[in-house]
């Protein structure tokens, strides 16, 4: 029997106290910005991600929209650069809130979320792709992108979330292995989940994925922090 199979008895599952990254000062925010973990659930962590934003919900938005502009457009190698524009990029979409619930801030331009049934996926019912944010626990959706032509560029993003959304002010909760699985299993028998259409077509698109191996990869970012975080350089 898999984890995925048991993941609605959430009390079998070790609340572990874990260390993650703290960041005390404003000096910290490029650190902050860098440890932001991968988006893609086998790599990602919930509660690294809440430290990281609240490094900067702390600092305020003139400091951390400052430090995200100059992370962004800071010269670095091609792909490294690529990877450190999408935590930029993550990041704002769990700094800025809509200004109105009527007007909902789009996702970053970084590609398809790679097997997932995005074309069922609306906007309304999942407002913050590649995240599910549920009970202040933002959990990724994502097992990674699939990019055909150039990524947006994050300090676009950065602009379009600045002139278009509120920064947060306040912060998350730090979650537990226990919070996060409570609130996978929300967004699970949500029903937004259920109305996903694992087999869709559509004029030249067409995806069939299997919904049990999504699960079983998307469950792998709560499996993550019963570990020791990998320390960042």
């Amino acid at each position: 029997m898999t984890q995925l199979n048991t993941f609605s008895v959430v009390v079998r599952i070790a609340v572990v106290t874990v260390t993650v990254p703290c960041f005390a000062t404003t000096n910290d925010l490029e650190r902050a910005i860098l440890s932001f973990p991968e988006v893609s659930a086998s790599e990602y962590r919930p509660d690294v991600a809440v430290a990281s934003a609240n490094a900067l919900i702390t600092a305020g938005e003139e400091a951390a929209s400052a430090t995200l502009e100059q992370v962004a457009t800071s010269q670095r190698e091609l792909n490294n650069s690529y990877q450190i524009a999408q935590k930029v990029c993550h990041l704002c979409r769990l700094l800025y809130r809509p200004k109105t619930a009527s007007e909902l801030l789009r996702p970053p331009r970084l590609g398809g979320l790679s097997g997932m049934p995005y074309n069922s996926m609306n906007a309304s019912d999942w407002p913050d792709l590649p995240f599910a944010v549920v009970d202040d626990v933002p959990l990724s959706m994502s097992l990674g992108y699939n990019l055909a032509g150039k990524a947006e560029l994050a300090k676009n993003y950065l602009a379009y979330c600045k002139t278009n959304g509120v920064f947060r002010t306040h912060l998350y909760p730090v979650p537990t292995s226990l919070v996060a699985s409570n609130a996978f299993n929300k967004v699970l028998n949500s029903a937004a989940w259920k109305s996903l259409k694992w087999k869709d077509e559509g004029v030249g698109w067409h995806y069939d994925h299997n919904e049990g191996f999504v699960k079983e990869m998307l469950w792998q970012q709560v499996e993550r922090m019963g570990k020791a975080p990998i320390q960042q350089k």
